[in-house]
């Protein structure tokens, strides 16, 4: 962020607050103070139901629409801007850019009971590696990543890269880490991006497969199987015991309950209840795919 555009703040500041995080409107983040855009008032439902808003970029307009209930009743910071999103985006690059919002550097810490390949790559800084990690050839760590005991972590692989989130072609920078937690298993040609406002996280034992792309500030549970070519996009939201199939792709932004089956080929576009099991393209529920396509064969 320039100095015009610090300047522009500090000019277009109705009301003060604090606030720990960013993140779009539709997230709930219970545990902390959220600033989000709003730039059009058909989101207003949305912002009156999220409770952990605590400052607002929103237009003049939307504004003069807050003052007349929802400001009597909620002490929220406001930001006047003809194009919220833009400034959002802004703030968040130079919080990731230019302060320790995020992050504080350190040196790496790697255990010397971790086997890494010589042709890995391991950036100068920000790493945690703990005890009996495994990382195979070719792969790449990036700074702001944490892999825990035991993991393993095979060739050709890209942990902690860069998400791939853009505002009208104006690279959005991530704030987050990534983290492998104990036991957590990858083969080869699989990629990580860290979480742009909030860490991207596998949790213990998930496994896997060859060739699968998960996106920034994704969570997925324990005990979950990943299959090949799966693609799991920004926000995903994944419980325990969880299964993706060969070349399933999960829209973003959802939550999977615990033991949630996205079968082959499944193209995700709805959440996915506790142990529902989900096929198709678009997926929907198994048993009315099966039925569908027992009346296709008739």
């Amino acid at each position: 962020m320039d100095i015009l555009s610090i300047e522009f703040l500090k000019n277009n500041i109705k009301v003060n607050n604090n606030f720990d995080t960013l993140a779009p409107l539709s997230e709930n983040h219970l545990d902390k103070k959220v600033l989000s855009f709003i730039n059009n008032s058909k989101f207003l439902n949305i912002l009156y139901s999220n409770k952990n808003i605590s400052c607002l970029i929103c237009t003049e307009e939307i504004y003069e629409i807050l003052k007349k209930e929802y400001l009597k009743d909620n002490k929220i910071g406001i930001i006047i801007s003809e194009n919220p999103k833009y400034i959002f985006f802004e703030i968040q690059n130079y919080l990731v850019k230019k302060t320790e919002f995020y992050f504080k550097n350190f040196s790496n810490i790697i255990s010397d009971k971790a086997k890494i390949h010589p042709t890995a790559v391991i950036e100068d800084k920000n790493i945690v590696i703990e005890d009996g990690v495994e990382i195979g050839a070719n792969t790449i760590i990036h700074s702001n990543t944490i892999i825990k005991k035991k993991c393993k972590i095979g060739a050709n692989c890209i942990i902690g890269g860069e998400s791939f989130s853009f505002n009208n072609f104006n690279k959005i920078y991530a704030g987050g880490r990534v983290i492998l937690e104990e036991n957590v298993e990858l083969l080869g040609n699989n990629s990580i991006e860290r979480g742009i406002y909030r860490d991207t996280i596998i949790k213990e034992n998930t496994k896997i497969s060859y060739g699968s792309v998960i996106e920034h500030d994704v969570e997925i549970g324990k005990n979950t199987l990943i299959c090949a070519n799966v693609t799991i996009t920004g926000r995903v939201k994944a419980g325990d015991n969880c299964y993706f199939g060969p070349g399933s792709v999960i829209r973003n932004g959802l939550e999977i309950e615990n033991n949630g089956r996205a079968n082959m080929g499944a193209v995700v576009t709805k959440n996915i209840k506790e142990s529902e099991h989900v096929s198709g393209n678009f997926a929907t529920e198994h048993k009315k795919y099966l039925e569908f396509i027992k009346k296709i064969g008739d």
